[in-house]
């Protein structure tokens, strides 16, 4: 079933869980998704804290239910990366060049890609490039701020699987 979470920063994203999940489970799912540690997320659903050891059906939460998650203090780092921006280059040695964007880092991996194809009209396919940061390959459903990217500049190595199309 699809769940609605929403940060008290009021970043909103949606995770399928299980329908009888545990609240530690719900919680390793918003670690793997998003990023936020599991001991700095405190969930609330109802007006109700969920506590690690109770399940869904406990909570009576199902399909559409809206949790709000409260990043507990000491995680301001984290709190901030989810809604910041970053200045993120693309090294596209196939190309001889680099391209600059500013974007969020809620934004998807996947989107980066989508949005590399527009900035190289398409000469750089989505479907054709894996990306690397820090050596570490980007994965198409991770949120950009999984990377802990720094802010000033996030220098992001892409890698065409297929030769970029010729001009005709």
């Amino acid at each position: 079933m699809d769940v609605t979470f929403e940060t008290t920063q009021g970043h909103r994203f949606n995770i399928q869980i299980w329908y009888f999940s545990t609240v530690r489970r719900i919680k390793e799912s918003i670690l793997k998704y998003q990023g936020i540690p599991m001991e700095a997320q405190q969930l609330f659903f109802m007006g109700r804290e969920l506590q690690d050891d109770y399940d869904t059906e406990y909570y009576s939460i199902v399909h559409g239910s809206h949790i709000l998650v409260v990043i507990r203090d000491g995680s301001s780092t984290i709190a901030e990366s989810l809604t910041s921006d970053v200045h993120v280059v693309f090294s596209v040695p196939s190309l001889g060049r680099s391209i600059s964007l500013n974007l969020k880092t809620t934004d998807h991996v996947a989107q980066l890609k989508k949005l590399l194809q527009e900035h190289t009209d398409g000469a750089v396919l989505a479907d054709q490039v894996t990306l690397f940061f820090d050596k570490v390959e980007m994965e198409e459903g991770k949120l950009l701020s999984m990377y802990n990217p720094p802010i000033d500049r996030m220098e992001v190595k892409v890698v065409v699987t297929q030769s970029p199309q010729e001009e005709k």
